[in-house]
């Protein structure tokens, strides 16, 4: 049962007390306030249960106000904590959202930065020009350490029998595939690369880039059956 702090006095009361003895006066007031405030109903008899009897429902209402005044308050207090709590939920929330698009802006900012002072593959590595032939009696021009795939230029990179639509087809993917793994091939692993597939046939060059794409590897390596014909012609030459 809920207490209470206070009690008000009707005049009623009051008028009825005045009528009362001192003695009794004092017990009628007494029974009044442990009644409001406890709930405990005196153990009268006579004039005194009358009149207790008289005015114990408008005691009952004036609790039953105060009662209802008391929880309206705690109420109040309950909801004002709540509704902090969501605000400052909120706060939070709104607080982690700009610093999460503060950061994303550093980081593109700081991409673009970094873009901006890596230097492309073309002026890292120039192009020899297609149309240019050797001179008679003049050394043959170098070799292209790391032309673009799929080009007319990586294919003149190839021996003969490796300049078919396929293996420059499937050049491409497996560049692309290293550039989505966040590893571009280098001008060292392209020409040890390209010395791998100058051994093969445009099949097994092929089989090769499948194999390491299907494997997640970084390089390529011949297939089996051609490294055991090697091994096999090694052992022959002995």
């Amino acid at each position: 049962m809920m207490q209470i702090d206070s009690v008000n006095i009707a005049r009623a009361w009051v008028e009825i007390a005045d009528s009362l003895s001192d003695e009794d006066r004092g017990r009628f007031y007494h029974a009044i306030c442990r009644y409001a405030m406890h709930g405990e109903e005196p153990q009268f008899g006579g004039l005194l249960k009358t009149f207790f009897v008289l005015i114990q429902p408008q005691i009952d209402k004036s609790c039953k106000t105060k009662k209802a005044q008391k929880m309206s308050v705690r109420q109040r207090r309950k909801n004002s904590l709540q509704n902090d709590k969501v605000q400052n939920w909120q706060n939070d929330e709104s607080q982690n959202s700009q610093n999460g698009k503060e950061q994303n802006l550093q980081n593109a900012e700081s991409q673009k930065s970094q873009n901006a002072k890596t230097p492309s593959p073309s002026a890292s590595f120039p192009l020899t020009p297609n149309n240019t032939s050797p001179q008679p009696g003049s050394a043959a021009p170098a070799r292209e350490a790391h032309p673009k795939a799929g080009t007319a230029t990586f294919a003149d990179q190839l021996p003969e029998h490796l300049r078919t639509p396929e293996v420059i087809a499937k050049w491409k993917e497996w560049e692309s595939y290293r550039s989505r793994k966040r590893k571009k091939v280098s001008p060292d692993a392209f020409a040890m690369q390209l010395k791998i597939l100058e051994k093969l046939s445009a099949a097994e060059a092929i089989e090769a880039i499948d194999r390491s794409i299907a494997n997640d590897w970084q390089g390529l390596f011949p297939p089996k059956t051609t490294r055991k014909a090697a091994a096999g012609k090694d052992r022959s030459g002995i």
